[in-house]
This record gives structure tokens, C-alpha cells and sequence, in this order.
């Protein structure tokens, strides 16, 4: 239902298999946070913060951004400004804002399908199915919250 940053499924899957040759098998935690994305599709409202995110790529810009847009709670959205103004050397940053949330590896548990434009409009997804993942998200989460958002 996501994808990783990239325009094809060729180009993601040769990134995956980047990373899985710098990354570790740990059963446990792979069942856990495979039962907490179940839950999550199911309509739960999942907290992904408490996971620890070993982050490989990024800038410390990115790094940053991708933190503070984990603080987004389950049916929550914020705007691209409200990231820009929790970085205090950045409050005007919005397309870059917007540029390291399109570069985001690992949607879901970072968030941003959370973060919408000023206007209360969806904009600026990166996903093989394009914006309409974006508003799935937010619909199945806001769902639970009993708002909606405009379109």
C-alpha cells in the first residue's frame, strides 16, 4: 500500500536489497512490528514512535524532519510550516520540508502521509499510486477520529 522513495518497483527493490545487506535478522522484533502494521490496517490506533529507527541514509536535515513527523499522533495531520517551525534554524523551509518527507524510506512509521498543506489540502506524496495512498491513510486513520479532511 506504500511504497519507498523511489519511481519504480525495480529501483525500490534493488534499494531494499541494499539495505538488507547492512541490516540484521531479529525475529522478535520483526514480529512485532509485523503485528503492530497489521493492527494499524485494521484500524488501531498504533503508536510507531516506541520503535527505534536505525535510520542509514538521510542528511541531518532529513533525519530531523522524519523525527519530529513521527511526533504526528494516529489521526492527526499537521502542515508542511508546522515542521518547518519546529526546526528552529529552519522555520521557513517548507519545500524542503516537503523534499525530505518525499525521500522518507520508511512510510508508515514515519508518518508522512500526516502532513497535509497549510490549506488543509492533500499535496506532495510519493508513492507508485500517487497522492490517492496519501488520503487512504489519513481517511482510515481519521475514521477512527470521526473528522474528515478537504480534498
Amino acid at each position: 500500500m506504500t511504497s519507498p522513495p523511489e519511481k519504480s518497483l525495480e529501483k525500490s527493490l534493488i534499494k531494499i536489497k541494499d539495505f538488507n545487506n547492512k541490516l540484521f535478522k531479529n525475529e522478535e522484533k520483526t514480529f512485532m512490528y509485523k503485528n503492530k502494521l497489521e493492527l494499524y490496517f485494521k484500524g488501531k490506533e498504533i503508536n510507531f514512535e516506541d520503535i527505534y529507527l536505525d535510520l542509514l541514509i538521510g542528511t541531518e536535515f532529513q533525519k530531523k524532519v522524519w523525527n519530529i513527523c513521527r511526533k504526528i499522533k494516529f489521526g492527526e495531520v499537521k502542515s508542511y510550516k508546522w515542521i518547518s517551525e519546529m526546526i528552529e534554524s529552519k522555520p521557513y523551509a517548507y519545500r524542503a520540508v516537503g523534499n525530505a518527507l518525499r525521500l522518507n524510506p520508511v512510510p508508515i512509521f514515519v508518518p508522512c502521509h500526516r502532513v497535509i498543506g497549510t490549506n488543509g489540502k492533500l499535496c506532495g506524496y510519493n508513492s507508485l499510486q500517487g497522492i490517492s495512498v496519501k488520503k487512504k491513510l489519513i481517511n482510515l486513520e481519521k475514521y477512527y477520529k470521526d473528522s474528515l479532511i478537504n480534498e
